[in-house]
């Protein structure tokens, strides 16, 4: 059986009819900024749907007004006349309170003139005796009125079912559906009865085992026998005791090995010691989310235009175009990526309305969402107080950084230029000094193909993890470069360190005094790290702790 295309249904119609209340009710979150005024969705939104009969992609538009003298307007229906051209089936959204508008029959002569199949959904249908009222939209020429409440939930299953039944090979979707789902679940079979079978292994394994202990034929599986060899061992060393370490390994020497055991080859001991390719994982990263976010009107739109290479978010010069994120996946080398345009965010008392209080929260809840966050600057304006609280929002949630100064094409330049701006950035964002940064201008398209990139190399930076025999032995080769504080009387020991979390890589560090631990002294040790390992991109978070004791200082210096 050949594959299918998974169908995309588009919602269109004029302002303020429900077509965002509707996308979010189906779609089973708030992806839509929903308020009660027209023309506030703007750029089309996508959400994958399976909880049908067949998977499908809905697509949500700002609403329909032809023919009108607003730029920003004229550029909502063009993106609103791409979703129809690229759907599989077109839901006509109609108010049924406000009866046949005139706009209505403007929206109804484009999707005639479309060719494409459509089906009329009256909605704020909210009581059963309204949906009376979608009587008068039969005047329309439609075969078919649907009703629904979208803020209420009714009939909203059934508008989905219509629609789904309404495609040309609804039938062949539907069995080939069926199909996948079938192989899906033979295989989660498969795996849940072999994993059944590999603990009922396990459990005679260990059972065997236990058997056998102490009986001769265990001599075959050690290489060496161990049991009658050193039983005194040196007492662990506890420095709450008030002993010092060097008088510790005066007092207890450490035994030597048995000339057995000394004279084995382990071989994975000597690769570890010599391979220098396993001191640090960096694992594979499936989808790269990289959240591009900054003030109003600094290009953040444009960006996410020219990277795509269409016109998918609409652009203007009026600040707080986007009202709502916008996600678009791409690959790009083999690597796939997903876009994600956020609304501007402005200083907290200059935000107006309610409209533009959401958007900046589903801009907050971007970057929480992202591994990358594209913070772009105005060339023109230099860097701000609010771009440095934007790029903290980032930092203070370890997000990985890059800082993209858009309209490099506008600013004054000399030689120095480029120089002088970077000197401005990093007086500004202090706390980051980790963030590579790009030159661009996304209106040209210069030097916008860096940016992904660098979100590559940033995404795998996060993740990288070092090993716990290579971090200490760089610690040790170089904790004696700086004098470590002294408390009362005694020095700052560090005794052992180890990477304990990725995204953003954290490090727990051991001490004899944690809490004296001053954060230049942790500085240094950070340093000391990002010079060796790199890191590029992503802040580095150290934990202290003392020895023998569970909770730990988290140290964000």
């Amino acid at each position: 059986m050949r594959d299918f295309r998974i169908p995309i249904l588009a919602i269109v119609g004029r302002p303020n009819v429900g077509k965002s209340t509707f996308f979010n009710r189906v779609s089973g979150s708030k992806l839509q900024v929903v308020e009660d005024e027209p023309g506030i969705t703007r750029d089309r939104a996508y959400s994958y749907i399976d909880t049908y009969e067949i998977p499908f992609y809905m697509v949500d538009t700002g609403g329909i007004e032809r023919n009108s003298t607003d730029e920003l307007k004229d550029q909502v229906y063009k993106q609103a006349m791409s979703a129809v051209e690229e759907a599989d089936l077109v839901l006509f959204f109609v108010d049924s309170k406000d009866g046949v508008q005139t706009a209505d029959e403007e929206v109804l002569n484009i999707l005639r003139t479309s060719g494409k199949p459509f089906i009329l959904i009256a909605n704020k249908c909210d009581g059963k005796e309204l949906e009376t009222l979608t009587a008068e939209f039969y005047s329309l020429g439609v075969e078919e009125v649907i009703p629904c409440s979208a803020l209420h939930g009714r009939g909203v299953s059934e508008v989905i079912t219509a629609c789904l039944s309404r495609l040309d090979n609804f039938a062949e979707l539907h069995l080939y559906f069926e199909e996948q789902e079938k192989i899906r679940k033979e295989i989660t079979q498969n795996f849940e009865e072999k994993f059944k079978r590999g603990e009922e292994e396990l459990v005679e394994a260990s059972s065997w085992f236990e058997d056998i202990e102490g009986e001769k034929q265990a001599d075959s599986y050690t290489k060496v026998e161990v049991s009658s060899r050193v039983t005194e061992f040196p007492p662990v060393f506890n420095p709450d005791e008030g002993l010092d370490y060097s008088d510790y390994e005066k007092d207890f020497s450490l035994l030597p090995l048995p000339k057995e055991l000394d004279d084995l080859e382990y071989e994975i001991d000597e690769e570890e010691e010599d391979d220098t390719a396993i001191e640090i994982e960096e694992p594979k990263i499936e989808t790269i989310r990289v959240a591009i976010i900054g003030r109003p009107n600094v290009g953040k739109s444009t960006l996410l235009n020219a990277l795509l290479g269409t016109d998918r978010a609409i652009t203007s010069a009026i600040a707080g175009t986007t009202r709502d994120s916008i996600h678009e996946k791409m690959t790009v080398n083999s690597q796939e990526f997903e876009l994600i345009d956020t609304a501007g965010m402005r200083k907290k008392g200059r935000i107006g309305d309610v409209v533009e209080k959401y958007s900046v929260l589903r801009s907050l809840r971007a970057i929480g969402d992202c591994d990358v966050a594209v913070v772009v600057l105005a060339a023109d304006e230099g860097p701000t107080e609010q771009d440095a609280k934007i790029v903290g929002l980032a930092h203070d949630q370890g997000k990985g950084i890059i800082i993209v100064v858009n309209k490099w094409d506008l600013a004054s330049k000399d030689h120095t230029a480029v120089k002088d701006f970077e000197e401005k950035v990093k007086e500004t964002f202090k706390f980051i000094p980790y963030a590579p940064m790009i030159f661009i201008s996304a209106q040209k398209g210069r030097r916008v193909t860096r940016i992904l990139d660098a979100a590559a190399t940033v995404a795998i930076e996060r993740t990288k993890r070092v090993s716990t025999t290579a971090l200490n032995k760089l610690l040790r080769q170089n904790i004696t470069r700086v004098q470590a504080p002294v408390v009362r009387g005694r020095q700052l020991k560090l005794f052992y360190a180890a990477q304990v979390d990725t995204s953003p890589p954290r490090f727990m560090l051991v001490f004899n005094y944690p809490k004296q631990a001053h954060f230049s002294y942790l500085r240094f040790i950070k340093n000391v790290i990002r010079d060796k390992y790199g890191f590029s991109g992503t802040d580095i978070k150290l934990v202290t702790r003392k020895r023998g004791v569970g909770s730990g200082k988290q140290m964000d210096n």
